[in-house]
């Protein structure tokens, strides 16, 4: 079909029109001009007109753009002095239509957050959730992103069916075609699963319906067994002549010693006897013994194995070594066929139960939108909707039209069916580079060929003249019909109307687009692609050191580095180019859609989630402590391996970070252990430190969206294994945050860079160009015999697979072709790239630009023409043909020399500020707050239980030769041990053993030598055995299990904490007399603002109808119990101000009582507070170490009554 050049004034507003938008030619100004016109000429409504493009950010661009289109139109009309569009001055030369417009323009903007403006998929979802009924839609459906969980779930199932049952000489093979695991199947089925338009090559021409059907294995059972049998055989004559046959081959003056050298048949004796020894045969181990063909009597009688013409050895087991290779040859061949069933079962399977698990768990995929949809329309009441759709659309205009697929091209045919409506489909075949996410240009070239009519776009306002010239001559310079491979892409030249500013070196323009050749035929032979990539890398860097550092301007101003990109194709690519530009010194960005879950820092994470799980395992601890999260290194951590107080005290702080994860979640949790360990300080410190601080708390946000706050640890530490493992970058949310791009260079793919522009462009590695079908079995393309359907060959035994590897080949030769179209017009003044002769350079874009043959059919006949002529070109040809298309436009093309980057090339013209985060010099007031008893009398937030942390976190060794309680080592993991053994015990337990294990059992878990076994068990009897009361009646031992409480966490509200409000309240009950200080509380100050009041408490127990507290404490006092006397303790709770403590677990049972205990009555069911110095208390010594008091009950209600919060 003819195209014609498009005019936005008179293209007319009905029937289907296909619009080609070559880059920077306006194709936004040409869909919001369209807009314009339909809500003027056709008086339609926002809700009328129907916009789809093909992603959220470029939806959400789209928006913006009409709308202010919409508004700029209105002013225009307003104003018309200030009216810039000839079209639109053209349209209103009439008065009414003026005041029409008017309306229209008005309309428009009040009902704007009305207008059709969709991605493919919103809009897919909007029709479907209005047409439920028609449509047969659930109501409740949960649209996933990302179907991996359930592909790896679905594939799982197939593996267990179809691998646990099979034979160990199938599976071998399939590990000889390197299918290990079952996310290798994952690759095979992930880019053809959900196309029911897929087409089968079937071998023997069966129909496609019968293929996946097939189950029949070509009488492999019988090759089989015929296989072991022979191995077997092999196997016992191996047995009894193992030692004849080493030699043999060893002594045998006659064998050829290249081939048979005497240092090598050792080793091949110990590989034959790792064969052989099995029962049945490895058939991916077998593989691997190249020298097996050496055993074999065909190849000794070939001639090769002797010398001089001398006769080979004879034995039977090298006859039977060839019987062996002859049966494995035709295994392989029936293997190879079951092979191909094998991948349609697999297929077929996934397909059908991705489909059940779906509707089982009522989650549907966007492309399940795009097939629901589709279906809806081809059903009984598709002509219903299709109604309603061109009655509530009456026009569409589709952006980025080129990546469209078959099945989207279905729904567009359908709903637009027997309609005379505008339909303007817009985009770019040139630009088709997404067939990786399923974008397919031959729907594209179909709908070519089903339009009314064909306009395009012939006005560049992107780049200079320069640079549209040389693009021109680039894409021409051998046949503009073939430049794109495929004929019906047709190149249209383009003419520059742009104002864009010209690149200029001390103030001379310079040509925009700059050619590097790529020097490596000195030896002969191609340069590998590591050491071009190397050479490209750093060539960028030496320019842009001296572009930024020289007097290089845009028009009047200094370049600077955010006006520089450089494109790449791959993640390592641009991370080459980023560590090159970073060991220089020059600001960079890189733009990847790289997902975080394949970043370093979730390794990093996952070992510090995995620490915090499992506290007390050493072993992952110190891989934690290893990470960039601390600040260590192995000879650190070597040393403390050594020292046993660190390891308690470490594993305590990791105990303590595990409770917090399960009581409060990973977010609290994580931010916790950030500002213990100065995380975030430490980061920022090293290179890249915002990079993996976004990272880390990019992981955090994911987890505690996916989990929430309350899960199980151990779910989130296999979650992220498998993520680690498996990510992909269809989960949009866990794509890589962008830090700032401000004065930076950005590096992106040239995926990410479509739809952007940059002043200056780098291409370093477009050069490349290696297809990927050459050495895979299963190909992926679209069948010119069948209209270009897209078709998958799972590797049929037959003439047609090499053409079809072929023609997906040339697929792919077109695309690199398109994608290094679209790096090209990224450029607005400079562009620059790289030619060469690079291994795999021969299927590259630039080997068919400058190199492809004419005079060929367009087949694969050209591309190995191209791969057999390419690496006959010497350097020479290189050069000559590159000087000779610049010869073409010299004020457009330069050819230069690359430059070199040398140890005196760096960046220092702008050198980054070091920046540093302001110093809070004032209170910062809270709104709300979470109080303690260690908060408020030490000034900590923490809310953990009180194990008598007293002094440093580090415990006192237990290397001491006296064994009694005093001397029982001090500090923190004694006291968490003591109170965990009062947790854990049954006080009422008669059985001196099981006692006896729950102590030993605390012990060995706090790391404390089972030689203190009796110490702490006799200690734990004296405090059962000790009277609490002066009656000599209650005592613990006498309390069982159902009636005690230990470890009691409490909340209550606050609204008010003052110090002096409560010394007052205090004072006012003569709380302090016949105590030894009345100035006590001039050591607390607090103010505690509201919130809640946090806290456990060791012990509830009831006896005699009330209620008792206990707190445990094993604060050393002294080493005798003279040091426990009641006049010591109370020096000590004064002395640590427990008074304070007691009193705020006295009101939170209080106040708990009051609610849960019908007719409580403070005097009737408190019975008071004990707290109990255990390593003083002994029945023998009645009231030693033990500490009680019961608080009046009207001080308990004035206190309630001032901190309010009920």
């Amino acid at each position: 079909m003819t195209s014609n050049s498009l005019d936005i004034l008179t293209v007319p507003l009905e029937g289907m029109i296909l619009i080609e938008a070559s880059a920077g030619t306006g194709k936004t100004y040409a869909i919001t001009s369209l807009y314009i016109r339909l809500l003027l000429e056709r008086n339609l409504s926002v809700k009328n007109i129907l916009v789809v493009t093909y992603t959220r950010a470029a939806t959400h661009d789209l928006r913006k753009r009409i709308r202010q289109k919409v508004q700029s139109t209105l002013r225009a009309l307003e104003d018309k002095s200030n009216m810039t569009d000839s079209w639109l001055s053209e349209f209103l030369r009439d008065p009414l239509a003026v005041d029409q417009a008017h309306r229209n323009l008005r309309r428009a903007l009040l009902e704007f957050d009305q207008a059709a403006i969709f991605t493919m998929h919103g809009f897919c979802q909007q029709v479907l959730s209005e047409t439920s009924f028609e449509t047969g839609q659930t109501f409740f459906s949960e649209l996933i992103p990302d179907e991996t969980e359930l592909l790896e779930e679905v594939v799982n199932d197939f593996w267990r069916k179809e691998i646990y049952s099979a034979s160990r000489l199938w599976v071998s093979w399939l590990q000889y075609k390197k299918i290990l695991r079952p996310r290798d199947l994952q690759q095979i089925v992930r880019n053809i699963l959900g196309k029911p338009y897929l087409n089968f090559v079937i071998q023997d021409n069966k129909k496609n319906e019968q293929y996946c059907d097939q189950v029949k294995n070509y009488s492999v059972e019988q090759l089989e067994e015929n296989v072991n049998l022979i191995f077997r055989k092999l196997a016992s004559i191996w047995k009894d002549s193992k030692d004849l046959i080493a030699e043999v081959l060893i002594s045998d003056r006659k064998l050829n010693r290249v081939r048979y050298p005497k240092s090598s048949i050792p080793k091949w004796i110990d590989d034959m006897d790792l064969l052989l020894e099995s029962r049945k045969i490895n058939y991916n181990f077998w593989k691997k013994l190249v020298f097996f063909k050496k055993f074999c009597s065909s190849f000794q009688a070939s001639g090769q194995a002797t010398t001089g013409g001398g006769s080979p050895p004879k034995h039977i087991f090298f006859d039977v070594c060839d019987e062996l290779n002859e049966s494995l040859a035709q295994l392989e061949s029936g293997y190879q066929e079951k092979f191909i069933i094998w991948k349609g079962n697999l297929l077929k399977f996934v397909n059908q139960k991705i489909r059940e698990r779906k509707s089982r768990l009522q989650v549907k995929s966007y492309d399940d939108l795009l097939l629901d949809l589709q279906y809806a329309l081809q059903s009984q009441t598709g002509a219903q909707l299709i109604e309603k759709f061109q009655r509530e659309y009456v026009a569409i205009l589709i952006d980025e039209f080129q990546d469209t697929d078959p099945v989207q091209l279905n729904i567009f045919r359908s709903m637009h069916h027997e309609s005379r409506n505008p339909f303007f489909m817009v985009g770019d075949p040139k630009q088709a580079i997404y067939s990786f996410r399923g974008a397919d240009i031959f729907s594209y070239l179909t709908a070519h060929e089903i339009v009314d009519a064909k306009y395009t776009l012939m006005k560049n306002y992107r780049s200079v003249t320069g640079l549209v010239n040389a693009v021109n001559l680039l894409f021409t310079k051998i046949d503009k019909v073939d430049s794109f491979f495929f004929k019906e892409i047709e190149f249209s030249e383009v003419s520059s109307l742009g104002t864009i500013p010209e690149y200029s070196i001390n103030a001379k323009i310079s040509p925009p687009m700059v050619i590097w050749p790529i020097r490596g035929k000195e030896q002969k032979k191609d340069l590998s692609k590591e050491q071009a990539r190397d050479d490209c890398a750093k060539a960028v860097g030496a320019e842009v050191v001296r572009i930024l550092n020289g007097n290089a301007t845009l028009g009047d101003r200094l370049v600077g580095p955010d006006d520089i990109a450089i494109l790449v194709r791959t993640h390592y690519e641009g991370e080459l180019v980023e560590n090159t530009l970073e060991r220089i010194g020059i600001p960079c960005m890189r733009n990847l859609q790289k997902s975080v879950y394949q970043t370093d820092e979730v390794t990093e994470l996952q070992s510090v989630l995995m620490a915090i799980e499992k506290p007390r395992n050493l072993s992952l601890i110190k891989t934690a402590l290893l990470t960039s999260f601390y600040d260590y290194d192995v000879q650190d951590i070597s040393n403390w391996s050594e020292m046993n107080q660190f390891s308690h005290a470490i594993t305590d702080e990791f105990q303590r970070y595990r409770d917090s994860w399960s009581k409060n979640g990973l977010m609290r949790m994580f931010r916790e252990f950030a500002s213990a360990n100065n995380i975030f300080q430490r980061l920022l410190s090293l290179k890249n430190g915002d990079r993996k601080l976004t990272n880390i708390f990019h992981l955090v946000e994911l987890i505690e969206a996916r989990f929430g706050t309350k899960h199980d640890l151990h779910l989130v530490i296999i979650w992220l294994s498998k993520k680690l493992k498996d990510s992909t970058t269809e989960d949009k949310e866990a794509l890589i945050r962008l830090e700032s791009d401000c004065e930076r260079v950005k590096i992106m793919t040239l995926h990410t860079s479509k739809g952007l522009q940059f002043p200056i462009v780098f291409l370093p590695f477009s050069w490349e160009g290696e297809f990927q079908h050459s050495h895979i079995d299963t190909v992926l393309f679209h069948d010119a015999q069948k209209s270009n359907a897209l078709t998958v060959d799972f590797g049929s035994q037959s003439k047609n697979f090499e053409k079809n590897r072929l023609r997906a080949s040339e697929e792919q030769l077109a695309e690199n072709l398109r994608l290094l179209y679209v790096g090209l017009t990224r450029a607005e003044s400079r562009c620059y790239f790289t030619w060469g002769p690079v291994k795999g350079a021969d299927t590259s874009a630039l080997a068919w630009l400058f190199h492809r043959p004419q005079g060929m059919p367009i087949d694969g006949g050209r591309i190995n023409h191209l791969k057999e002529q390419f690496p006959k070109l010497i350097e020479e040809d290189y050069l000559e043909n590159l000087n000779s298309f610049a010869q073409q436009a010299p004020k457009s093309i330069m050819v230069e020399k690359m430059p070199i980057l040398t140890d005196d090339l760096v960046y220092d013209k702008y050198p980054i500020p070091e920046l540093a985060a302001r110093k809070i010099d004032r209170q910062i007031k809270q709104a709300w707050s979470l109080a303690s008893f260690s908060s408020l009398t030490a000034g900590r937030n923490i809310n953990v239980p009180d194990y008598d942390a007293t002094g440093t976190l580090f415990p006192a060794s237990d290397k001491n030769s006296r064994k009694d309680i005093f001397s029982f080592p001090k500090g923190m993991r004694s006291g968490i041990c003591i109170h965990k053994i009062f947790e854990e015990i049954d006080f009422s337990e008669r059985n001196a053993e099981i006692r006896k294990a729950t102590v030993e059992a605390a012990l060995r878990l706090y790391g404390f030598k089972s030689s203190w076994l009796e110490v702490i068990n006799n200690m734990l009897l004296r405090v059962l055995d000790t009277p609490l009361d002066l009656s000599g009646s209650m005592f613990l031992k006498s309390i069982d299990n159902s009636r005690r409480i230990d470890e009691m966490a409490f909340f209550y509200p606050i609204t008010e904490f003052r110090s002096i409000a409560i010394l007052s309240i205090l004072k006012k009950h003569r709380f302090f007399e016949n105590r030894k200080s009345t100035d006590l509380m001039k050591e607390i100050s607090f103010d505690a603002i509201p919130g809640f009041m946090n806290g456990y408490i060791d012990l509830i127990f009831e006896s005699k109808g009330k209620f008792w507290i206990v707190d445990y404490k094993s604060n050393h006092l002294g080493d005798g119990l003279n040091s426990y006397r009641l006049e010591k303790l109370s020096s000590v709770m004064i002395e640590e101000q427990y008074f304070l403590q007691y009193l705020i677990y006295v009101l939170a049972l209080h106040r708990f009582l009051s609610q849960k205990l019908s007719g409580y009555q403070y005097d009737k069911h408190f019975g008071g507070v004990y707290y109990l110095f255990v390593r003083g208390i002994d029945p023998n010594y009645p009231g030693n170490g033990v500490f009680f008091d019961r608080p009046s009950h009207t001080l308990i209600e004035d206190l309630n009554n001032l901190i309010g919060g009920k």
